[in-house]
């Protein structure tokens, strides 16, 4: 079983560690929808969403 860590590494191609630098600085999280299919999106949402 993956970690939700995992999974928003998968969906946006940043690592936890690497969006929290993104939120003290203020900049916004840009998520590159184009790299995940719909049904893989949906998927990773539900293993993610409790």
């Amino acid at each position: 079983m993956k970690t939700i860590e995992k999974y928003i590494k998968e969906m946006i191609g940043e690592s936890i560690s690497e969006i929290n630098s993104l939120w003290k600085t203020g900049e916004s999280i840009k998520i590159n929808y184009s790299k995940v299919s719909s049904e893989r999106f949906e998927e990773i949402i539900q293993r993610v969403t409790p």
